[in-house]
């Protein structure tokens, strides 16, 4: 990894969406330092959760990179339960995922001494906060909260970091595919906007964009 180039932070690189902004990054030349539970990433965890775990993580990276242009948080949980049929386990696993992590990514920039070098932090959100699709509770919820941590990342940190949630429609990935509903985001789609962000100017980079298929 360079000192000098920025570099590019996955987190959640082994998911679809990871692997296709992995790719859009690698089309330019971009370090990308990929993070995931898998074995082949640059750097594995096993929670996201595990704070002095991500701490170590972010540090290590600290040391071999001087700036991260852009970091992705894009792991995510569904649980597709009705709220009766929900189980706890499942619901945790969802804030767990799709919110806590989120935080214990931002609390390990910040420990680690790295967020001041850290330029745009982007989540995935989804459409689901305003569709509220049958048995996806835990998963909505916790993005609606998702949201809103994003904002308080951008009223609290240093004013060269800036955050963006990607409010995404249902994607045309391997798994999303085997629904019933043919009415997905395209991977085209999804880096248009991956584009966008890499061009924009923290000043103009907004804090939410809405990805919906066109029906």
């Amino acid at each position: 990894m360079s000192l000098t180039v920025p570099s590019v932070v996955i987190v959640g690189s082994n998911s679809e969406i990871g692997t296709w902004i992995n790719e859009f990054y690698v089309s330019l030349g971009i370090d990308v330092i990929r993070m995931s539970r898998k074995d082949d990433a640059d750097y594995k965890y096993t929670s996201l959760c595990d704070l002095s775990q991500l701490q170590d993580i972010f540090r290590q990276i600290h040391k071999s990179v001087r700036t991260l242009d852009t970091i992705y948080y894009c792991p995510g949980f569904i649980g597709n339960h009705s709220l009766q049929q929900l189980q706890w386990e499942d619901w945790k696993a969802a804030i767990d995922v799709n919110l806590n992590g989120l935080f214990c990514m931002y609390r390990a920039l910040f420990d680690s001494g790295i967020l001041i070098n850290v330029l745009k932090i982007v989540v995935l959100g989804s459409t689901a906060i305003i569709s509220r699709p049958k048995n996806n509770a835990a998963y909505a919820s916790s993005k609606i909260a998702l949201e809103t941590l994003v904002s308080y990342i951008n009223n609290e940190s240093p004013a060269s970091v800036r955050a963006c949630c990607i409010r995404l429609g249902r994607c045309s990935t391997d798994f999303a595919s085997s629904g019933k509903n043919n009415n997905f985001v395209s991977k085209d789609d999804m880096m248009l906007v991956v584009k966008h962000i890499h061009e924009a100017r923290i000043e103009t980079m907004p804090e939410l964009i809405t990805i919906r298929p066109i029906v």
